[in-house]
């Protein structure tokens, strides 16, 4: 009797079972729903009055360009979602660990195979999905926009991945709050002086050493800020519509070329503690491997930013920008 041979079973795609758990508790419910319309009338209130301040000086003598009233509803809407994921992350990825504490549900987590490196990543992943919705939300903005000239659907991409990064960033410092302080308001409140003072005080210093000095402040202080980091990557991405050229208006390298490498550093930094804390065995691990991997961390990419940039100009961050 012949055998019939067996057809290879279909290969199947495993899904982070933490993610899957955590994008549909946050897109079931209302909130999720509620903090999308919210954060679309917000940026469509500000960017009417906005354009309304620019259109009432278009057709004057010396007044703005419809090009540059584009390029700036660009700058303005770019910069009014960078507030939204500031003060909007850290209050969504607040309760990211704590909550497991919270809701009594850690023990569960406990239970399954799933290392703290997959628990993370699934909650920073569904944190991410959530920042991407916001973000794609905001496109029909920016496609009223267009039609004035002044910008490409490049800069908007390139601003959207900057938005990104720095939610990512944001995210795994808060993550690794929750995960440490076990309390959600804690890790909100935690987690907002942290990156507050992070955006803020490079600023106070830069001002302080202006001061000081009577010169303009070095530009070492604003490779820290995530503003700058921003701000930069905006600045790059004037083009041709309206200056004629590439936009870079300075033989430097942009500031955020520099900053990623030491946001990288910080992410991957975090990311370590945050699994080292979500499981009991992983606090109790010991806290010489820790700092191996943070030192490899940080060696790897000291040694990519050299490789990227050659040491004459690290040296620019040194020096004091002519305003």
């Amino acid at each position: 009797m012949m055998k019939l041979a067996r057809l290879p079973r279909p290969t199947t795609i495993e899904i982070n079972p933490v993610l899957l758990k955590e994008i549909r508790g946050r897109m079931r419910g209302v909130r999720a729903f509620i903090l999308l319309t919210a954060n679309l009338a917000l940026l469509a209130f500000f960017t009417g009055l906005f354009y309304l301040a620019q259109r009432s000086s278009m057709g004057t003598p010396f007044g703005p360009t419809p090009a540059e009233v584009g390029w700036n509803l660009f700058v303005a809407i770019a910069f009014m979602q960078f507030l939204i994921i500031l003060f909007g992350v850290p209050s969504l990825a607040a309760n990211t660990i704590s909550s497991e504490y919270e809701n009594q549900t850690y023990e569960m987590l406990l239970t399954t195979p799933l290392s703290a490196r997959s628990i993370v990543l699934g909650k920073l992943f569904a944190m991410l999905a959530y920042v991407v919705i916001t973000l794609l939300s905001a496109l029909p903005l920016y496609s009223l926009v267009y039609v004035l000239g002044g910008f490409r659907w490049t800069d908007v991409f390139k601003a959207n991945v900057g938005m990104l990064f720095l939610a990512t960033l944001f995210s795994i410092i808060t993550m690794c709050n929750s995960a440490w302080l076990r309390r959600t308001v804690r890790a909100s409140g935690l987690s907002y002086f942290l990156i507050g003072g992070w955006t803020a005080f490079p600023y106070v210093f830069a001002i302080f050493d202006g001061i000081l000095n009577e010169a303009s402040p070095l530009r070492l202080w604003f490779l820290f800020s995530p503003l700058s980091f921003y701000a930069s990557l905006l600045a790059a991405s004037e083009n041709s519509i309206l200056h004629g050229s590439s936009g870079q208006t300075s033989t430097q390298t942009p500031t955020w070329q520099l900053s990623v490498f030491l946001f990288v550093a910080v992410v991957a930094v975090f990311f370590i503690l945050t699994t080292r804390l979500v499981l009991p065995e992983a606090r109790r691990a010991p806290r010489s491997r820790t700092f191996v991997m943070i030192a490899l961390v940080v060696v790897a990419v000291t040694i990519a930013a050299l490789l990227v940039h050659p040491p004459s100009v690290w040296k620019t961050i040194f020096e004091r920008p002519a305003f």
